[in-house]
């Protein structure tokens, strides 16, 4: 249960989990985490975009019902800076999750951020 994660720990995460750490892949699953906004996604798109070597991302906010569609693009903004992501697993509020295998697929996707919510 993550009732108590809120934007101050995801910008503590996007703060931190950049450094240099050789990480490839990440699966960060938020559902049903109240207390997450824009400042929170901004923060860990932000940080995971900074990550040279990240090639998969999954990522959960189901049930994150303060999550508007201006926060996800500010979220897809900064992990477009990814340059070597090439798998993209997300869901936001109570969309179908959004899976992609490509780099080419994962632009797309991060290009049309509001179809996602």
């Amino acid at each position: 249960n993550c009732a108590e994660i809120g934007d101050a720990g995801l910008q503590a995460l996007g703060h931190v989990i950049w450094q240099p750490s050789g990480l490839k892949s990440a699966t960060l699953d938020f559902r049903g985490c109240q207390k997450i906004g824009a400042a929170g996604l901004a923060a860990l798109g932000q940080g995971l975009g900074k990550v040279s070597d990240l090639r998969s991302v999954g990522v959960d906010f189901h049930d994150c019902w303060r999550i508007e569609a201006a926060d996800v693009k500010v979220f897809a903004q900064g992990l477009g800076h990814a340059t070597k992501l090439t798998s993209l697993n997300f869901r936001f509020k109570d969309q179908a999750n959004v899976s992609v295998d490509s780099r080419e697929k994962v632009i797309q996707i991060l290009a049309r951020y509001d179809d996602v919510v």
